[in-house]
């Protein structure tokens, strides 16, 4: 959720997707909250600061959802690996493992073995085409969101080329401890 900026409205909302409509349709609204029910609308992000709260969905007005990572067929990472692997029936609980460990950003199924191998932030530049049937995927699954026709200023700690993606991109600054946004 977004914390620390005063909100420019508040209404009851039933799902995320409303308090994303109202936050469209208020002319001075660029980020929205929504938590128990309450949606908050937010016109400036200045003092705003993304807070883990559960049970709170935050987006911004217009959100564009990257490329998918909730699984990718016949790639693996081949580094990062955070323990031995685990058991597990599927890819989904595979991801749910992944979930559940507070260091892992990326996970690689073993399909026949029914193995799963855990990963961290520095496996991600390991990613390749599989051998054998494996599975992949990102700690939190599909839908991310991004902020659309929006270039974040600020000193460019690095240029990263040749990225098949904006979720790819995400996790490059991710690894960069300095990194605050990415364009």
């Amino acid at each position: 959720s977004f914390t620390g900026g005063k909100a420019i409205s508040e209404a009851k909302a039933a799902s995320s997707q409303a308090c994303q409509e109202l936050c469209e349709k208020d002319a001075k609204c660029r980020f929205f909250t929504l938590a128990s029910g309450k949606c908050s609308l937010f016109a400036d992000d200045a003092a705003l600061r993304p807070t883990k709260s559960d049970g709170a969905v935050s987006g911004n007005k217009r959100c564009i959802l990257l490329e998918d990572i909730c699984e990718e067929s016949n790639i693996q990472y081949s580094s990062g690996d955070l323990d031995s692997p685990l058991t597990a029936k599927s890819s989904q609980e595979c991801m749910a493992l992944c979930y559940k460990d507070p260091q892992c950003r990326i996970w690689t199924y073993l399909v026949p073995e029914k193995q799963c191998l855990l990963k961290s932030i520095t496996g991600f530049s390991n990613r390749a085409k599989a051998t054998g049937q494996k599975k992949s995927g990102g700690r939190l699954g599909c839908a991310r969101c991004t902020r659309a026709a929006i270039a974040f200023g600020g000193k460019e700690l690095q240029t990263v080329s040749g990225l098949p993606h904006e979720t790819v991109c995400q996790f490059a600054c991710e690894l960069n401890k300095k990194c605050k946004f990415f364009t």
